[in-house]
């Protein structure tokens, strides 16, 4: 009941190269180094494999997550060449709602990146959930394509 309470947040659509650094600290970022403006948390990777099998690794990873649903989808970029999606995490004992946007970018010769905000809506501070959210996704890409770090 609480989690139907909770649900219904304001999802602004994120523009990574517009994004200014949030004032709170309830957030996280991961994008190439100059696609925001400003210097993301974590710098992400250039992954040897197509757009669309990096979506597909990552889907299966972020869904093996419990409490975990699909939200959004639009073609971003340049050139409408990137695929943004949105998905929210819900707290396991109250159901508070994070928003995960993902931007995944097709880069020349088969290869692609990853651009990540995961946010909270409810407090001020995390306690490093979206931080913790972020490492373990990467990490578990990493092992999935066996990216040795």
């Amino acid at each position: 009941m609480l989690r139907n309470l909770l649900k219904n947040v304001r999802r602004p659509v994120i523009d990574f190269e517009s994004y200014r650094k949030p004032r709170k600290p309830n957030i996280y970022v991961l994008a190439p180094e100059g696609l925001c403006q400003f210097t993301p948390h974590m710098i992400s990777p250039e992954f040897d494999l197509p757009v669309t099998e990096l979506i597909a690794h990552f889907e299966e990873i972020f869904f093996s997550m419990p409490n975990t649903e699909f939200l959004t989808e639009r073609l971003t970029g340049e050139n409408g060449q990137d695929i943004q999606k949105e998905y929210v995490h819900y707290s396991r004992l109250i159901g508070f709602p994070d928003t995960i946007t993902v931007r995944f970018m097709s880069l020349a010769e088969g290869r692609s990146s990853i651009a990540l905000i995961s946010r909270s809506h409810y407090g001020y501070r995390d306690l490093g959930v979206n931080k913790g959210r972020v490492y373990y996704l990467m990490q578990k890409l990493a092992e999935k394509l066996g990216i040795k770090e």
